[in-house]
């Protein structure tokens, strides 16, 4: 779709051929019709070229695509009926490694104002929030936002107001360890005992 659709610079340079030019690490589908896109329609995370597209499958065409200003992100969520957010690692690797520039970001893109806004930017920075690659957030139905800050093993939830509500460090009693996050969840206790009664009902070999 890229390549017919006029969008090869993404992928390809004179200089040299990378072999993941694209790297694909989130699908994001669309559930409701809105003034910007149909229910099927998928948003797409391309982290390598920082870029976000929104593509209907009906139809193999790219809708919109944005490279920046997030960079090397992760996990697009749908808000609203206009509006995304993106897992913003702000990562770059300028020969030497990647690191984060200052902080990773939940940024908000509306496609009515054609805007960008960084709401958490500063609960965030204060918390000294940093992924390089991986991570994730869901903004919860109450105005919660939970995030997984993977490469830290650290999970927290943040008020409406932007005060820290809630810290888990994944750390192990028996060595004091701390392990890495692999795309964690938030779950509602009515989802939790759900899923318990499920596994208490199961039987396995």
């Amino acid at each position: 779709m890229m390549l017919d659709q006029g969008l090869g610079f993404l992928i390809l340079g004179a200089h040299k051929l990378y072999g993941d030019p694209l790297h694909l690490n989130d699908v994001q589908p669309v559930f409701e019709d809105g003034p910007y896109w149909k229910r099927g329609d998928i948003f797409v995370s391309l982290r390598h070229p920082s870029t976000i597209m929104l593509i209907r499958p009906s139809t193999d065409k790219i809708l919109w695509w944005k490279s920046g200003p997030w960079v090397s992100q992760h996990d697009v969520d749908v808000i609203d009926s206009t509006r995304i957010a993106v897992f913003n690692n702000n990562a770059f690797n300028f020969g030497d490694g990647e690191f984060v520039d200052g902080r990773s970001d939940i940024t908000f893109y509306d496609f009515a104002t054609d805007t960008v806004t960084s709401p958490y930017a500063g609960v965030l920075e204060a918390q000294e929030f940093r992924n390089e690659a991986g991570g994730l957030f869901t903004l919860l139905p109450d105005g919660h936002l939970y995030v997984d800050e993977s490469e830290s093993g650290r999970t927290m939830i943040f008020t409406p107001k932007g005060e820290l509500a809630v810290e888990h460090i994944n750390r192990a009693k028996k060595n004091g360890l701390i392990y890495h996050l692999g795309w964690s969840r938030y779950l509602t206790r009515a989802d939790g005992d759900r899923l318990r009664a499920r596994w208490q009902a199961a039987t396995c070999n």
